[in-house]
């Protein structure tokens, strides 16, 4: 199987590309694709940059050019849940767009034309991730996350994004995308 895994920043990146065996690069529309193994693993590694477009760019074009069958997106969020702390773990179940609204055209709050309202994740893969979390006795939580692209600092913010989606965990900006 082969594995793209993305990455909005350089930090988030990082100690995946140097751990990376047998590696080679590739440009792609100002991106640089790395290919290799990580063990047994066939990896392709993007930094994608920040926000729900990149993201959706890169995924396209690790989908269509690199032909990988999963993809993993790495990186920090901002903890929603309470009990959550830097360095804890939250592994996406299900992911919306907390900035999307179409309610005026009759789909539900977050909701994109022509898209579900939730994209939920392979389930084989959570868990996979809840397993090797729990082994490794990781602090660590399942469930929503909310993706959208604006930085979100301040209560308010989050309590918007609460009255929407009561059971997320965390926000970050590339997820969903």
């Amino acid at each position: 199987m082969k594995i793209g895994i993305i990455a909005a920043m350089e930090e988030e990146l990082k100690l995946l590309v140097e751990n990376l065996e047998d590696k080679s690069q590739e440009t792609v529309l100002s991106n640089v694709y790395y290919s290799g193994r990580y063990g047994e693993h066939e990896l392709v590694l993007v930094q994608s940059g920040v926000g729900k477009v990149m993201s959706a760019m890169s995924v396209a074009i690790l989908v269509e050019s690199f032909k990988v069958d999963a993809i993993i997106n790495t990186g920090s969020a901002g903890a929603v849940a309470t009990g959550l702390n830097v360095g804890d773990v939250v592994v996406a179940d299900t992911l919306v767009y907390h900035d999307v609204d179409l309610t005026a055209f009759g789909y539900d709050y977050g909701q994109m034309s022509m898209q579900p309202l939730y994209f939920h994740s392979d389930k084989t893969f959570v868990s996979t991730f809840e397993a090797v979390l729990s082994k490794e006795e990781m602090t660590s939580k399942i469930g929503l996350i909310a993706t959208g692209d604006s930085f979100i600092a301040g209560q308010e913010k989050i309590d918007v994004i609460k009255g929407h989606f009561p059971q997320v965990l965390a926000v970050e900006m590339e997820g969903a995308g």
